[in-house]
């Protein structure tokens, strides 16, 4: 399944080839000289909080695409200088269609990597020597939407019958494959139809199901003159048990074993900035806005992309409050199945030693 590193393509993409890749008052990290960074130190000392502290480890910081939203905790992070007080001299690596994030971390070119689970997994039944440490989104960001007024979509049994949008070529995308089972469905009883990766194509009606990443086509819509949600009926895979783990935080794993404190304080900085965030959504915005590529966002799309994805980053699927980067390990495994049924991933993972728990256990113990 393709993530979110396309999402943003149309007008986004455009004005990077355009305008060039620097932010309005940041570039937030040159890319250098490609190869990984190694610690000047691996010394930690102990802060006033009485936990570890990192001192003068340097690393690099894979995005997964370029700056925007979805990242709005590690961007607070950045623009507050968290990492540094935590005691790394982080450099972010902004993403793009051309970038494979899994593949960077994996051969060791970064330390640190956000991406969506599938990718990550891949690359390590492949042999990728990767470790996840965080989970940004604890839901997933994908919703299944129509015009109320057209289309009605009360429960997934309403989709029999319906053209569907698809994003990316392939097979079915484990969300939209768990709702249609959970009705007795199966891809037989829905017509797919490639689209763009923008609203264009749902908003001409091409098709009558689209499918909505909340960060990002929600003020698409707003912009086309719809209102989220009152014009439109919504499937949510998460209220009905077809939600997958979306993007993650992950550490390479030669990095982690020689710098086994540093993820902890990768971890810990970028919580504080979700928190700052959650606290203060306009120190979200702002720092969103400050390192995203010039051009590429409305301020309102930067605005509803940091609301939604501040909803993703701290409520659960039921709707329950979770910490900033929790890891659930029964969230990771459920998602690897469900991803490995609808074949978006391949090969066996040994989850023990693909997940380490230990960072965050230091981080929300601090």
């Amino acid at each position: 399944m393709k993530s979110i590193h396309w999402l943003l393509g149309g007008a986004a993409a455009l004005a990077i080839a355009v305008g060039g890749c620097g932010s309005s008052d940041d570039d937030g990290g040159s890319d250098g000289g490609g190869g990984s960074a190694t610690a000047a130190t691996t010394a930690s000392t102990t802060a006033a909080g009485g936990y570890a502290r990192c001192e003068n480890v340097k690393g690099t910081y894979q995005l997964s695409f370029f700056p925007n939203a979805q990242y709005v905790g590690a961007l607070v992070a950045f623009d507050r200088d968290y990492f540094a007080e935590e005691g790394l001299d982080l450099e972010m690596k902004p993403g793009g269609p051309t970038v494979n994030p899994a593949l960077q971390l994996a051969q060791g070119n970064v330390d640190f990597a956000s991406m969506p689970l599938s990718d990550a997994y891949n690359a390590a039944a492949n042999g990728g020597r990767l470790v996840q440490i965080g989970q940004a989104t604890q839901q997933n960001p994908l919703r299944y939407i129509s015009f109320k007024d057209e289309v009605r979509l009360a429960s997934p049994a309403d989709l029999k019958g319906k053209t569907v949008g698809n994003q990316q070529a392939g097979n079915l995308s484990p969300e939209l494959k768990g709702m249609l089972e959970s009705a007795g469905l199966s891809d037989s009883d829905i017509t797919l139809r490639e689209i763009s990766f923008n609203v264009d194509d749902f908003v001409a009606r091409r098709v009558q199901v689209f499918p909505a990443r909340v960060y990002a086509h929600f003020s698409m819509l707003e912009a086309k003159g719809f209102r989220y949600p009152d014009d439109f009926d919504t499937l949510d895979p998460n209220e009905f048990d077809a939600g997958v783990a979306d993007e993650g935080e992950y550490v390479n794993a030669d990095f982690h074993a020689e710098h086994p404190e540093a993820a902890a304080c990768f971890l810990r900085a970028i919580k504080r900035g979700w928190e700052t965030a959650l606290a203060d959504p306009a120190a979200g915005v702002a720092a969103v806005t400050r390192y995203s590529p010039r051009g590429a966002f409305t301020a309102r799309d930067i605005e509803v992309g940091v609301e939604e994805m501040l909803k993703l980053g701290s409520t659960t699927a039921d709707g329950a409050r979770a910490e900033p980067l929790h890891l659930d390990v029964d969230y990771i495994t459920d998602s690897v199945r469900k991803l490995q049924e609808a074949g978006v991933v391949e090969g066996e993972v040994d989850l023990d030693t693909f997940i380490d728990l230990g960072p965050q256990e230091t981080v929300e113990g601090s």
